[in-house]
């Protein structure tokens, strides 16, 4: 099975203040070949700062139970999708995320946004941004 490293800092403000992201560095194999591809998609925009979003602003000051969202491809590479997710969710349990549920949703592909509530390190979610997007 294939090696995954996920690695998790702490969060940094973005520009609206409403909202953090998390630094992840996905280290995997390169014969794992479109699943790394993927990963680092993942990592350039989970790096990305985060546009004012409504969602976000819906979010702002709420104490919400804790949700990982992760979108992967089905067979015959839904297994490194698969290994991302799982060592994404250990990295955040690591540095002390607290996760409470891990809902699949469909097959996606592209950009990945990580919100945390501001002044905690609680994610509110991991999600497909496409780029046409009409709430950020």
């Amino acid at each position: 099975m294939a090696v995954c490293r996920v690695k998790l800092e702490k969060p940094v403000l973005v520009q609206d203040e409403r909202a953090g992201i998390y630094s992840m560095t996905l280290v995997i194999p390169k014969e794992v070949g479109v699943a790394t591809e993927h990963a680092m998609e993942l990592q350039h925009f989970i790096e990305e700062a985060v546009t004012r979003c409504t969602l976000v602003e819906q979010l702002h000051g709420i104490q919400l139970p804790v949700t990982i969202y992760m979108m992967y491809a089905e067979e015959p590479m839904s297994q490194y999708y698969e290994l991302i997710l799982r060592t994404t969710l250990e990295a955040c349990i690591e540095a002390g995320v607290p996760i409470y549920g891990i809902p699949q949703a469909k097959p996606y592909q592209g950009r990945f946004t990580i919100l945390v509530l501001e002044s905690t390190n609680e994610i509110v979610g991991l999600y497909h941004t496409p780029s046409d997007s009409r709430f950020c």
